[in-house]
């Protein structure tokens, strides 16, 4: 398609994940090898970090139901959103405030990600046209080209990822490229702390991304 960088193919899963924009690219990417050439179910386990038993019942959902599987089930919350916690209410709307762009899916996504329970997406839509006046306009971190220490730059892509904004999000939030937000996390996920600084490095190591990201 034009306009899209070229991206090298790749089969390392640490890799691959950072290229996924949408949940159910995810899912499928996680079942595909068994499902498609017969791979090892505990293999692909290891690789991906998920238990064998979910990925035998995705397995087994998919051959069923095909693609149909990947998707959530429709579920219509009795009260509305009214189950939603004020803390989760509130980072919808701050999200959609920070990046308009952002689909309810991924509003969605960032939400398990902080607190464990991922609402519906037409329960963020609902949030959304029910608090129009609450949405409060600010931005937590300046375009990438405008953060003066490279350091920080690079951080922000990775502060980003760790809360559950995908590649595409992260991009068009800090006004950059696709490929460099790609090769900030390629590089972080190598060499930790070392990989988002502008100096020679020796021995890689990696550190918790929880810890660089409280700082």
């Amino acid at each position: 398609m034009a306009g899209r960088a070229r991206i090298e193919p790749t089969n390392d899963w640490g890799q691959l994940e950072l290229l996924l924009t949408f949940p159910e690219q995810v899912a499928y990417e996680r079942i595909r090898p068994p499902v498609i050439f017969g791979a090892s179910v505990a293999e692909r386990s290891r690789q991906t970090g998920t238990p064998q038993s979910t990925l035998r019942r995705k397995i087994a959902a998919f051959e069923k139901d095909g693609m149909r599987s990947l998707f959530e089930s429709e579920r219509v919350e009795p009260h509305g959103a009214a189950w939603l916690d004020p803390e989760v209410r509130r980072l919808i709307l701050d999200l959609k405030a920070d990046h308009p762009p952002m689909r309810n899916n991924e509003i969605a996504t960032i939400c398990y990600v902080r607190f464990g329970r991922r609402p519906h997406g037409r329960t963020v839509e609902r949030v959304l046209q029910e608090n129009p006046s609450s949405i409060r306009m600010f931005r937590r971190f300046d375009p990438y080209h405008e953060i003066e220490d490279a350091t920080e730059r690079r951080l922000a892509i990775v502060t980003l990822h760790s809360e559950g904004w995908n590649t595409k999000s992260i991009a068009s939030y800090l006004k950059t490229s696709r490929p460099t937000v790609y090769r900030t996390l390629k590089k972080w996920i190598a060499e930790g702390v070392q990989g988002l600084e502008d100096r020679p490095r020796g021995a890689a190591r990696k550190m918790d991304l929880r810890w660089i990201c409280a700082r």
